[in-house]
């Protein structure tokens, strides 16, 4: 009779083990320092050197959970920053998932000072970003504030991509400060 318990609890707990897909390295910790990608995430794009921050830039804020987070900005060259990394598993088609970052933006950048929103993509290899998956506004406030997504993919989310970018069409100097994501969580659809 016990066996008939563990094989239950078993066959009932793996749908829920099975609903979070977790991100490596979710709060960017790793040595502060300059151009440089935290454990885990790739930097994408030619121009796309994140900040390990605290400390680069002169940026010294403290971390909304850890000890440290990501500064990504964006440039009056039209170019700007953005990072990644493989998920452990697919997010599917047609499939509801809920994801959720704190945000905030620096105060003093080095001139880099404009508010600037975040775009989160899907794809299906290192960089892509074929499918816009949610987006801000402009992040305008020096405090950490939680901000959700919801989404359901159109095809199959193989590679997860966070990225900073300009609010409007002429490019400005600005940037965006990143910490505590969460894992990516199946949700129902009401």
């Amino acid at each position: 009779m016990s066996n008939y318990w563990i094989i239950t609890t078993i066959i009932f707990a793996i749908p829920f083990w099975k609903a979070e897909i977790p991100l490596t390295n979710p709060s960017f910790e790793h040595q502060p320092e300059e151009a440089i990608h935290p454990r885990g995430w790739d930097a994408c794009g030619k121009y796309s050197t994140p900040d390990i921050q605290p400390g680069a830039w002169g940026v010294s804020s403290k971390a909304a959970d850890g000890e440290h987070f990501i500064g990504l900005t964006v440039r009056s060259d039209n170019t700007w920053e953005y990072l990644g990394q493989t998920l452990k598993r697919p997010l599917k088609p047609a499939s509801c998932y809920r994801f959720s970052l704190s945000l905030s933006k620096a105060m003093g950048y080095s001139g880099y000072n404009q508010p600037v929103k975040i775009r989160i993509w899907g794809g299906s290899s290192k960089c892509d970003k074929s499918e816009l998956l949610g987006e801000t506004k402009a992040i305008n406030h020096t405090d950490w504030k939680k901000y959700k997504f919801i989404f359901a993919p159109s095809k199959t989310i193989k590679y997860l991509t966070i990225e900073a970018y300009y609010v409007g069409k002429k490019p400005y100097k600005g940037n965006v400060l990143i910490d505590d994501l969460s894992n990516l969580e199946i949700c129902i659809r009401a």
